[in-house]
């Protein structure tokens, strides 16, 4: 697949789409939403949902200048092939921990290997409790069977938990979630391995539960990652 055909595709909730500053007729829609480097100027781009089906040809950790450290996966499909860079870590939480969208991924990605033909695409169905979509991407096999992880939620890692205490004598919990992170990343270096692509850093190509356990994280807490990813 010649390289001008490489489509970059971002996540928004629930769903895959690209991205174009271009009216390209039936199936675009039309997007406007404030400059991030100048919030009194409207921008415009046009995007087609879409999922993703192809040969999984490539697996990297990558540097992005917007998202930091991401995911990128190259799939090649019979007509146009696609750049997915899915970040690592999330932002805007008072907890540092990798990125929901990541998480659901890599473990699918220990299952499979370079040239496995795969379909992908975001959930837009499930919600938890609060009514919110979980921040999932389905993997299926060439037979449209389920890539499952190799392991459960439980059988993660837990966060730490410390109690601590201000100067007026007000205590309150902080949480670690480093265990757990460890964890994805460790699986992360060894699905890279795997894929036998470079694991340094590179330049980006363009384009629920009480706070009374302490084995257990705190819940969901809103963040720049309920928003879409970057909409250009």
């Amino acid at each position: 697949m010649a390289d001008n055909n490489l489509m970059k595709v971002n996540i928004k909730k629930g769903t895959f789409y690209i991205s174009s500053k271009e009216d390209k007729g039936e199936g675009w829609e039309k997007n406007e939403f404030p400059n991030p480097q100048n919030k009194d100027e409207t921008l415009v781009r046009y995007h087609r949902t879409l999922s993703i089906e192809g040969r999984l040809n490539y697996v990297a950790i990558k540097n992005d200048k917007y998202q930091g450290k991401v995911l990128s996966l190259i799939i090649g499909g019979e007509n146009e092939s696609y750049s997915l860079e899915i970040p690592i870590m999330s932002t805007g939480s008072s907890v540092k921990t990798t990125n929901q969208y990541f998480n659901s991924v890599i473990g699918a990605l220990e299952n499979l290997k370079k040239g496995d033909t795969v379909t992908m695409f975001v959930n837009s169905k499930n919600e938890d409790k609060n009514g919110r979509l979980y921040r999932n991407i389905i993997v299926l096999d060439s037979n449209g069977k389920l890539v499952k992880s190799n392991f459960t939620f439980g059988e993660l890692p837990k966060w730490k938990s410390e109690e601590v205490e201000d100067e007026f004598g007000d205590k309150e919990v902080k949480w670690d979630a480093s265990p757990t992170n460890k964890f994805y990343i460790d699986l992360l270096n060894k699905v890279v391995d795997n894929f036998g692509t470079p694991q340094k850093d590179e330049a980006s190509k363009p384009n629920e539960q009480s706070k009374s356990s302490n084995s257990a994280p705190p819940p969901y807490q809103s963040s720049k990652d309920d928003e879409d990813d970057l909409p250009f």
